[in-house]
């Protein structure tokens, strides 16, 4: 197989800009591809979720957050004014959004708040008022605060349980598909090892590798409480005896759980250290590294024994740098990465990496806006080789636009951090809010926990202000607001379509269009 930076699954050959600087080769699958992908753009209420399990912990992490949320609310006093008139002086280097150290502690300034008190000047930014500025607090229903039932659906509940939907034609998982050179891609081992990360909970994903015949020999960070958001990943790691290529080996499936609860905080917190000079996204470098620390003494007993790396999303950016890790410490040999829905994770000189990691395959749907995050307009992309899977075309150029417009209020890692926008008019203002501070609030939106980041605000919140002012509608963050609106608030129909693209169902509906496709591509003879 051909290395190169992208091997990329194509039907009909266009060129398509995906990043600042980065040019690839974009194929758009004939109209039968509508009959294959029709989970684009139907609402299959039927759907088998194979996950429902993790589903209802999630709802149990909700309720328990709401519930601490009133706790807190009645046995604290309104302490937060001082932290907040610092932040509007600038000096809010202490909230860094989470660094731990590598032993995953809780960070020294990151801690969700479970209040819905919001500042006194941060209401003063709606009203202009001092004395009897107000901003309309989210009253607790089903869903999280901000969020909107969704057209067509039973609201945000059916979207979680939609994303963390396992794969709904389960591959043979008994015997896997290891290629004998760890550098050559394999759909068969993609497929095998989508499905092995997609337990979701910790009983599940244990469950899950053990029919694969796995025993568990390591689990770490399924317990994380509802309003801790430092940069971890719950991760499980199974041990078997297979035969490779005529000889036993010992094999190592370590998988990487993505997004629950109150890591959204951290997925939107990409440089602790707020410089330009950062060279991974540093909140999934450190998740990897947490890992890697913990999987030492496992490897130390067997150190010729082979390695399967594979997550999804969240779990995707930290597979992602964790191949990148084991690579550097141990060498590629017996070395197998993949990993779906990536999250961008290096912003350093490509040519530094080039063909360096060739045994980690990214499989990226470019229709899945998570995979456009952190911004390749900041400089970031990933580690290793990205497939590109077919998609649809429309739904690329609309993400293209849309992630303009969180480029245009964050250019840099700096400003995403530091400069303030009013949200009652254009401009800048001392008394508005960073980028970092709305996606804080996006965070609080997606799990109903406030954040003493950013005052307490979520979704609602920053909707109001805007809506409320007269000039609201000509604030920076307008545009991104309406964006955030449409993804999960009011305009529902929109945001299903959005994570349906995310779904390890998808994935693996993509991964299989390209397997078939792909003798064909390699003969010259595409459609």
């Amino acid at each position: 197989m051909k290395k190169s930076t992208k091997i990329i699954i194509t039907i009909v050959a266009v060129i398509l800009a995906l990043g600042v600087g980065i040019t690839a080769f974009r194929f758009i699958a004939p109209e039968s591809f509508e009959k294959f992908t029709g989970v684009f753009t139907k609402n299959d209420g039927d759907k088998e979720n194979t996950n429902s399990t993790d589903v209802d912990n999630s709802k149990d992490q909700s309720t328990a957050g709401k519930d601490n949320a009133d706790n807190a609310s009645n046995s604290s006093t309104d302490g937060k004014n001082p932290d907040q008139s610092a932040k509007q002086d600038g000096k809010n280097d202490s909230i860094t959004g989470g660094s731990t150290g590598n032993n995953g502690a809780e960070n020294d300034g990151a801690n969700t708040a479970n209040s819905s008190d919001i500042s006194d000047e941060k209401r003063n930014e709606a009203t202009g008022d001092k004395d009897s500025g107000d901003v309309q607090e989210s009253e607790t229903g089903n869903a999280p605060d901000g969020i909107s039932d969704v057209a067509g659906t039973g609201g945000m509940s059916d979207l979680l349980s939609m994303y963390t939907s396992g794969i709904a034609e389960t591959p043979e998982l008994d015997v896997l598909a290891l290629p004998q050179n760890e550098n050559e891609m394999s759909f068969d081992l993609a497929l095998q090892a989508l499905a092995l990360c997609s337990g979701g909970s910790k009983s599940g994903q244990a469950s899950l590798l053990m029919k694969a015949g796995f025993d568990i020999v390591l689990q770490d960070g399924y317990d994380k409480s509802a309003t801790d958001v430092s940069h971890t990943c719950a991760f499980t790691v199974g041990k078997k005896k297979v035969d490779f290529y005529g000889e036993e080996k010992t094999l190592y499936a370590v998988t990487v759980r993505g997004t629950s609860g109150s890591e959204w905080f951290s997925n939107f917190a990409y440089a602790d250290s707020h410089t330009d000079d950062s060279k991974y996204a540093e909140n999934f470098l450190e998740a990897a590294q947490v890992i890697g620390i913990k999987l030492i003494p496992v490897l130390a007993a067997d150190p010729d024994a082979l390695i399967l790396v594979t997550g999804h999303s969240r779990g995707a950016a930290a597979a992602n740098l964790l191949g990148m890790t084991l690579d550097d410490m141990y060498g590629q040999e017996g070395i197998f990465v993949y990993t779906f829905a990536t999250p961008n994770t290096y912003r350093g000189d490509q040519t530094e990496i080039a063909g360096k990691y060739s045994n980690i395959f990214n499989f990226i749907n470019p229709a899945d806006v998570v995979t456009e995050v952190p911004l390749k307009s900041m400089g970031y992309s990933h580690v290793g080789i990205d497939i590109v899977l077919p998609c649809e075309a429309e739904t690329v150029t609309r993400i293209a636009t849309e992630m303009e417009v969180l480029h245009e209020v964050s250019p840099t890692i700096e400003a995403y951090y530091t400069v303030r926008h009013s949200l009652t008019g254009p401009g800048l203002s001392e008394n508005g809010y960073t980028a970092y501070e709305i996606m804080q609030a996006l965070a609080s939106s997606l799990t109903g926990i406030r954040s003493d980041i950013n005052g307490g605000i979520n979704m609602q919140d920053v909707y109001d202000i805007i809506d409320s002012a007269p000039d609201g509608k000509k604030s920076d963050f307008a545009p991104l607001a309406d964006l955030v609106s449409k993804l999960i608030g009011r305009d529902g129909s929109y945001g299903v379509g959005i994570f349906m693209q995310h779904l390890p169902t998808t994935y693996a509906q993509l991964i299989r269009l390209s397997a078939q496709m792909y003798p064909a591509l390699q003969q010259g003879n595409a459609p």
